[in-house]
């Protein structure tokens, strides 16, 4: 309780790192702000720092990785068939999303593609101690394991950012 930038993991005491930040506000000079960073991401504390439910709660976020997907973005503004178009969705290295395909065959698809965490030990629920490392992210859904459909004759597609949880074939959370 006496330093805040300290946090438990794996039974020991870690060090996390404080970033300072100066936060935009229209018609007035910009706030500071300093948020405290774990190997999970920021502490929500350091940022509503008078909500005492978000004191231990760290905003882990495929977003946040060092691996960038736009070149994978902009080759498939290039692409002009399925494969193509798989290929290039197979590099995305971004929160998980589904993708929505049509040529001028009139061939039409649905593809998710992205980062997709998958836990050591799925609960089901969130969001988990992140103390111990039994809940930590084992890596990410393998591509091939995303729904997918393609063809001339689909029904209607409908994307969605809650996709049928019965598609996948690993159990996401």
């Amino acid at each position: 309780p006496n330093d805040p930038t300290r946090y438990e993991r794996a039974g020991r005491w870690q060090s996390a790192r404080v970033e300072s930040q100066r936060i935009a506000v229209r018609g007035r000079a910009p706030e500071p702000i300093s948020i405290v960073v774990t190997e999970h991401g920021p502490l929500l504390r350091s940022v509503f720092p008078d909500e005492p439910r978000a004191n231990s709660l760290a905003l882990r976020w495929t977003g946040q990785a060092e691996r960038s997907g736009v070149e994978a973005l902009y080759r498939l503004q290039r692409c002009g068939d399925w494969s193509c178009f798989r290929a290039a969705l197979r590099e995305v290295r971004a929160p998980a999303a589904t993708f929505l395909y049509s040529d001028a065959t009139g061939a039409t698809g649905t593809q998710v593609a992205g980062d997709l965490p998958l836990r050591a030990i799925e609960t089901g629920l969130l969001p988990l101690a992140g103390a111990s490392r039994y809940y930590d992210w084992r890596g990410t859904a393998d591509f091939d394991s995303l729904p997918s459909s393609y063809g001339a004759n689909l029904p209607v597609q409908v994307v969605s950012p809650h996709p049928e949880a019965a598609s996948f074939r690993t159990p996401i959370t």
